[in-house]
């Protein structure tokens, strides 16, 4: 019973020394045909070691945008847009994302830009409630 104990919690699994972005391009450049995500983050200020916010509910739109914003190699900010407006203010206020996304355009012109992230890059940021020092993690 251990050693089936044992083998069922063998989980491990080694993961490839990429990105998200980079992952996601081999995949849309094995799939060549199929629908890609795009994205025009950059012309907006987005890029390496800032940070965008993202306002919006879970979607496929907010993958979208997750996925936007660290192939520009930005820090991801998720927020609740049902958060208080004094903490949203404060958020913003201490983060100073330099782009914030709150709904996805239709009918823009997709732009597919090669990706800035690295692997050492700055992923996301997370606010969370009751810590010292408001909530940044």
């Amino acid at each position: 019973e251990r050693q089936q104990l044992a083998e069922w919690n063998s989980t491990r699994v080694d993961f490839p020394g990429a990105t998200l972005p980079e992952l996601f391009e081999a995949q849309a450049a094995a799939t060549p045909d199929a629908i890609a995500v795009v994205r025009v983050l950059l012309e907006r200020g987005a890029g390496p070691e800032r940070i965008v916010a993202v306002s919006l509910p879970r979607s496929v739109e907010s993958i979208v945008a997750l996925f936007a914003v660290l192939k520009a190699g930005a820090i991801y900010l998720p927020l609740d847009s049902d958060l208080p407006a004094a903490r949203m203010e404060y958020i913003l206020s201490d983060a100073k994302p330099h782009v914030v996304v709150r709904e996805v355009p239709l009918g823009a012109d997709p732009v597919n830009l090669a990706p800035l992230s690295r692997v050492d890059s700055g992923a996301y940021a997370i606010y969370t409630s009751g810590a010292a020092d408001g909530g940044r993690t």
